[in-house]
């Protein structure tokens, strides 16, 4: 008896068992992808609105307050919160710290030194 051409289902199912595997591999690096991208996102906007608020501090008029402030902000559609600490820094000077977060995880610091007055 001679063997008709073509694949058997066994070998069908092999074949559609591996491309199953890899379609779910790419599918989880896909995503991986994706949550990465979405922190460089997160990361670049912190690091804007800590230059604003950076920026804020040196162009007031008057010197920050010692002690702390807090805000929260929303830029491109993502809520971030800033806090600023404010205390004696080198020299007579005045230290900000500006620290902004996306929920608890710090994504940017910047710090101010400025003269008193």
């Amino acid at each position: 008896m001679r063997r008709a051409n073509g694949f058997t289902l066994v070998e069908m199912l092999v074949a559609l068992s591996l491309l199953a595997v890899v379609g779910l591999a790419l599918a989880n690096f896909q995503t991986l992808q994706l949550r990465g991208s979405s922190r460089i996102a997160d990361a670049a906007l912190a690091s804007i609105e800590a230059d604003n608020r950076a920026a804020d501090l040196l162009l007031a008029r008057t010197a920050p307050a010692v002690g702390e402030m807090r805000g929260t902000v929303v830029q491109a559609g993502r809520t971030l919160a800033w806090r600023v600490v404010t205390g004696a820094g080198p020299s007579g000077l005045l230290r900000s710290d500006v620290v902004v977060a996306a929920g608890s995880v710090p994504l940017a610091r910047r710090t101010v030194l400025r003269a008193r007055g």
